[in-house]
Parts: C-alpha cells; sequence; structure tokens
C-alpha cells in the first residue's frame, strides 16, 4: 500500500476504512503491527479524510472496542492500539472529543492499575531514589504519550479530566523510569 501514488488510492478510501474496522478485532501481534502501519501512513498521507467525522467514528469504534477487549498484561497486542489512537488524534483533532475521555479514562485506568498491582508508593521512591524497573515502563509510556497527545490536541477537555485523577502527581516520576 505504501508503494501505491497517493492520488491512485484516494478514490478508495473509503472502502480501506471499511476493510480495515472489519478486519481490527481479528488482527493480534504482527498483523496489528502492519495494520497501525497502513493507519499511520493514511493520517499522513490522507489527513483530509481524517477529518472526516463519518469515516472517522466508525474507525474509532472498531479501535476502542478492540482496545478495552485486551487485557493490559497482553503488551504484544495492547501497544499497536495505543500507536493507532496517537496518530489518528494527530490528524483528526477537535472530532474526537467524543471519544477523548474514553481514551484518557482506559489510559488512566492502565496506569493506575500499574501502580496498584505494585503498591507502588511513589513518594517513598522518590525520596529513596529507587528503582522502578520492575514497572512495565513501555504501558506506561505509551499511556502518558496518549495522554500527552490528547492534552496537546484538546487542552481544556484533557485539564478537566486529569485534575479529576491522581496522575499529575506520578507524571513527573513515570517520566523518569
Amino acid at each position: 500500500m505504501i508503494s501505491v501514488k497517493k492520488e491512485l488510492l484516494e478514490p478508495y478510501l473509503g472502502e480501506i476504512f471499511k476493510v480495515i474496522c472489519s478486519v481490527f478485532n481479528k488482527y493480534q501481534g504482527s498483523s496489528m503491527l502492519t495494520l497501525y502501519d497502513i493507519i499511520s501512513y493514511m493520517t499522513e498521507e490522507y489527513i483530509d479524510h481524517f477529518k472526516n467525522p463519518q469515516l472517522i467514528e466508525e474507525l474509532l469504534r472498531s479501535i476502542l472496542e478492540k482496545f478495552y477487549t485486551l487485557n493490559e498484561s497482553d503488551y504484544r497486542n495492547i501497544t499497536p492500539i495505543f500507536d493507532i489512537l496517537c496518530s489518528i488524534i494527530k490528524a483528526s483533532g477537535e472530532l474526537l472529543k467524543g471519544f477523548c475521555k474514553e481514551f484518557l479514562t482506559r489510559s488512566l485506568n492502565i496506569i493506575d492499575s500499574t501502580i496498584n498491582i505494585y503498591n507502588v508508593d511513589f513518594i517513598l521512591i522518590q525520596k529513596n531514589n529507587k528503582d522502578l524497573a520492575f514497572l512495565d515502563t513501555e504501558l506506561l509510556s505509551k499511556c502518558i504519550e496518549l495522554i500527552s497527545i490528547l492534552c496537546d490536541t484538546l487542552p481544556s477537555f484533557c485539564t478537566e479530566v486529569l485534575n479529576q485523577s491522581n496522575i499529575l502527581e506520578y507524571m513527573n516520576i513515570l517520566l523518569d523510569v
């Protein structure tokens, strides 16, 4: 797909979106990474199509369905979804306002559950300069990246949601991990 000229592919983008939506729940592992590469390419080359509310809503519903069915311990499949969402958020901006809370909530829940699993006392760790290597830093960094992109894209909405969470007190420590 990447080697095809932009103009030749453009008339078929609606159909490509439909195919992507139909396979989203079937793909895992390396197939998921391929799907991420396709969507990432499309967000860069066909950014105007990511401003189309109908296409974006259908695509996001498929992504969210997969996003919520995956367990946080399924890193191989969940981390590409964070990458896909980040690409779409950058391209679609305001169209995502209706989905923003879901993205933030899922990311915050993953961070909170990771912290609670290990019963991490970040204040104590920070004071004693302890190592946080036992945490899944890849998944935590994906959550933070998604939150950062959402905050950059929709700052007023994110400020309200983030102020209601405890993520801000952990952010500096997690970024140092």
